[in-house]
């Protein structure tokens, strides 16, 4: 008999229980010993044999093993990523599984009543159906997590081998059989705890910080009203080969952005959820985001490659993003997104033309001026808003100033700041620093403040005008 004890009081107090719980016993596995007093005293074999061996492990031993095993752990977590993930995955999904089961059981009184009724509905059957689909998953989860734990266990012990090579192999499998499940539970903590360290730092700066869920219906919103602004702009021209370029470069625009951003927002909700670390390079290249796809549920990941798939190829489109998020949203994220009214629609665009708005007054490069200017006064004339490309702009400016009635003074000037944009970016690209480049940015910072101007007043009275 193997005994690891704190104090020696146990060994007696073992010994005296199993003498008395065989006092009446006939087997014949006893002998008569002489004890202290040489009074004859029979010893049972069944529950005490005739030789036992008595180790006393000191809490400073214990201490010491349990601060190896520790940072054994922490290193074990940062480098082992997918099982670390598998380990707190498993964990969690235990937790959820016999919470589960525990919640169907307070339904079998009632299968109970509805069947002494008689009265078999289909809500019953649903019931059992659903509890033994349930059980059945609780049973596949516990083996699999027996397997885990029998593994964690081969390691431990191998690595107590490793460590205390002197000590019997007898007070090891001890240490083991007593303290296996708290070692898996100081793994498990390690695991947490780096995963929390590393995935929620930014989120403990920003404890104000809105919901990825809120996150994701606002790009969805987004996103509606700059591909129907997109649609707007080419309603009614001609599919040339010029607007036809136009175009894609809007669509490919917004897919590469504001659609990108939405994608990465509901890997990373998934990351968080299935406990599955994000590359430090982010996931901006579609690279990175295969390599972490691969790591979710299948079930996550492939509703999320059906939707990195319509950022790139042939079929490609805002539109198609659009129909596609919308799908999958409520069955595989639990996030209710709805088609923009019209008095959402209203809101967002005059927020962001404020936007634009509050920019233009703090920007002083002629350039990126510009680019403020035109999509405000688009914004204000058409009622709808573009996620514009530099390359747009000239087509925007002919948009406007055709289309749409803009003042005088303010159609002439852009006009002519917009070549000088052309010219000045031009030059600058093709590193020609020249007279000509000189010129242009003159030409730029000179019109600039006056062209600045009456752009913000004429927002200005549009909107008192609106507000009348």
């Amino acid at each position: 008999i193997l005994v690891l004890i704190q104090s020696c009081s146990s060994i007696k107090n073992y010994i005296n229980r199993s003498h008395n719980n065989n006092n009446n016993d006939n087997s014949n596995n006893s002998d008569i010993v002489n004890d202290e007093n040489n009074k004859s005293v029979r010893v049972y074999y069944d529950s005490v044999p005739k030789t036992y061996n008595v180790y006393i492990v000191s809490p400073g031993f214990l201490q010491e093993m349990f601060v190896k095993y520790y940072n054994y752990y922490q290193d074990w977590a940062a480098k082992n990523v997918q099982e670390k993930s598998d380990l707190l995955r498993a964990s969690t999904e235990s937790l959820s599984l016999s919470s589960s089961s525990n919640s169907v059981d307070f339904d079998d009184d009632d299968d109970d009543d509805w069947s002494n009724k008689g009265k078999k509905s289909k809500k019953s059957k649903r019931r059992r159906k659903q509890k033994s689909k349930k059980n059945n998953n609780l049973r596949k989860s516990s083996t699999q997590e027996r397997v885990d734990q029998q593994n964690y266990t081969n390691e431990d012990t191998n690595l107590l081998n490793d460590w205390y090579p002197d000590i019997d192999d007898e007070v090891k499998e001890c240490i083991m059989n007593d303290f296996s499940n708290k070692l898996i539970e100081i793994r498990t903590e390690c695991a947490r705890a780096l995963f929390i360290n590393k995935q929620t730092k930014h989120e403990e700066e920003q404890k104000d910080a809105k919901t990825w869920q809120e996150q994701l219906i606002d790009l969805y919103n987004l996103i509606q009203i700059f591909n129907d602004g997109n649609d707007n702009l080419f309603e009614n021209l001609s599919e040339d080969e010029e607007n036809t370029k136009v175009k894609l470069s809007l669509e490919r625009n917004l897919l590469r952005s504001l659609c990108t951003d939405c994608l990465n927002l509901l890997i990373k909700a998934q990351c968080d959820d299935n406990f599955v670390s994000i590359p430090d390079s982010g996931l901006q290249k579609a690279a990175d985001r295969k390599k972490v796809l691969k790591k979710l549920p299948k079930k996550a990941s492939d509703c999320l490659v059906t939707l990195s798939s319509t950022l790139t190829g042939k079929n490609s489109s805002p539109s198609s993003f659009l129909d596609t998020l919308y799908d999958i949203s409520m069955d595989e994220f639990q996030v209710n997104l709805k088609p923009l009214d019209k008095k959402k629609r209203v809101i967002l665009i005059s927020n962001q033309a404020n936007s634009f708005y509050t920019e233009l007054q703090n920007e002083n490069d002629p350039a990126n001026a510009y680019h403020l200017i035109v999509v405000l006064l688009y914004t204000l004339l058409s009622k709808h808003i573009i996620h514009a490309t530099g390359k747009s702009l000239s087509k925007l400016t002919e948009v406007l100033t055709t289309k749409y009635k803009l003042p005088d003074d303010i159609q002439s000037e852009l006009i002519t700041f917009g070549e000088h944009v052309v010219t000045y970016l031009t030059l600058k690209m093709k590193k020609t620093l020249n007279n000509d480049f000189d010129d242009a940015s003159n030409a730029l910072n000179e019109a600039l403040p006056n062209l600045k101007a009456k752009t913000l007043k004429f927002y200005e009275q549009t909107q008192q005008s609106s507000k009348k």
